[in-house]
């Protein structure tokens, strides 16, 4: 499993630069244009993270790999940009990213917020 990762890990160090890149004010500006017709002025991406299930238990320090799902699985964590492939210096002001309820709501990170039950009320609805 260490060696699966140090490969991929190596790969996109690689990438860094010319493949995966923060777009630059320009293309921010375009990632935003979408957002605000959607209720979100201000947005230039959404983040999200997931869990890719592995076929087997790791062989060293497998019980970290164990997941809420009862499953092996490794945590895979990707911010997709409006037509795109941190940090304040990185944001205009007024910008932000989008992410579910599995993140922390950050001076630069919207989180949705779970339901307690009962009836959706206006803020819910919209």
């Amino acid at each position: 499993m260490v060696n699966y990762t140090n490969r991929v890990m190596t790969a996109l160090e690689s990438a860094m630069g010319h493949e995966i890149t923060w777009p630059n004010r320009q293309k921010r500006a375009v990632n935003s244009a979408h957002f605000p017709e959607l209720g979100f002025p201000g947005c230039i991406g959404l983040v999200d993270g997931t869990l890719v299930k592995l076929s087997q238990r790791p062989r060293d320090d497998g019980e970290t790999y164990f997941d809420r799902k009862s499953n092996y699985s490794m945590n895979v964590q990707a911010s997709s940009l409006w037509r795109c492939i941190g940090s304040a210096q990185l944001f205009d002001n007024g910008q932000y990213l989008l992410g579910n309820n599995g993140y922390v709501a950050l001076d630069r990170l919207v989180c949705s917020y779970k339901r307690t039950g009962g009836d959706m009320d206006k803020v819910d609805a919209r």
